[in-house]
């Protein structure tokens, strides 16, 4: 008899469970029903937008047998559904892979074990932001690998992500596609910030990369310089002139701006941009006219 009532209340959970389900997932995006999940390891869902993410975080509870989540060609306007299915994968313990935009695997089972976060290869936006919301889950965590080349240009995502490393104490390292590997732990510590005088090689880096070791590393007074495909930055004396040069360099590629639109960004004595002659660009004329809506000095 008591084995009969536990049935009983576990079917009317799991019927109201669904239900809530069932709602939330009705907003136009791919629906996400209890069929997707019955009876397999794999699930396969296309298209979904951020009820059906929210609704596929939550049947995560009902459906502790399934191992893999491959959820491709989400249409996600916001993050929060990323940061509700990331707390799901991480309290339940029972995803060991998740493929997302890129259609290449993330295997989470390792970071639960490991000091090591490796995104998908190409990582999209959606991947970037997951990673990040595992990242602030798993304090063992000290080094992201971007080795397999990051491929979204969203200054939101790349931004939180920096946020991320930032705010960790222990955070060691990023591993850059160039085979460059950034001690943040570093170039974050206070005593190394009393030594003026360091400069750091991109590389080969992905454009994404360049954006992202700049949101880290160009706010710091310890970093004098940047130097990438050729180009050097140098720009310790711009906290105090006010003022950039032109580099004269014939040509200054789009990768190469987006660095620099991320050095004016957090520079408040800066009041002169000289670019001529260095054939930037409408691309990256765009990224340096966005600086203006966040620059007041310039």
């Amino acid at each position: 008899a008591g084995a009969s009532k536990l049935l009983k209340q576990q079917h009317e959970y799991r019927t109201e469970k669904m239900s809530g389900v069932a709602q939330r997932s009705e907003s136009g995006g791919a629906r996400v029903t209890s069929n997707d999940f019955d009876g397999t390891e794999v699930v396969v869902l296309r298209g979904l937008d951020d009820a059906g993410m929210r609704a596929c975080a939550a049947l995560l509870e009902l459906y502790p047998h399934v191992r893999e989540l491959r959820l491709h060609d989400a249409a996600l306007r916001e993050t929060d559904s990323l940061s509700m299915l990331a707390s799901a994968v991480d309290f339940y313990g029972t995803i060991e892979k998740i493929v997302l935009s890129s259609g290449n695997a993330m295997n989470v089972l390792e970071w639960r074990t490991t000091d090591v976060i490796t995104l998908a290869r190409d990582a999209r936006a959606d991947e970037v932001a997951f990673g990040t919301f595992m990242l602030e889950r798993h304090p063992q965590v000290h080094t992201v690998d971007l080795r397999g080349r990051v491929a979204t240009r969203s200054d939101a995502v790349l931004r939180a992500l920096a946020s991320a490393v930032k705010q960790r104490s222990g955070f060691r390292a990023l591993r850059l596609s160039s085979g460059s590997e950034l001690a943040v732990d570093k170039w974050l510590n206070p005593q190394h910030q009393q030594h003026p005088g360091a400069s750091f090689d991109l590389g080969a880096s992905s454009m994404s990369e360049l954006r992202l070791v700049a949101m880290l590393l160009v706010p710091l007074p310890s970093c004098t310089q940047l130097v990438f495909h050729a180009t050097v930055i140098k720009f310790h004396d711009w906290r105090t002139t006010g003022t950039i040069d032109r580099f004269l360099s014939g040509a200054l590629p789009y990768a190469d701006c987006l660095v620099l639109a991320e050095c004016v960004r957090f520079n408040a004595s800066l009041t002169t941009l000289d670019l001529g002659l260095n054939g930037v660009g409408p691309e990256g004329a765009r990224v340096l006219a966005e600086v203006l809506r966040v620059n007041a000095s310039l």
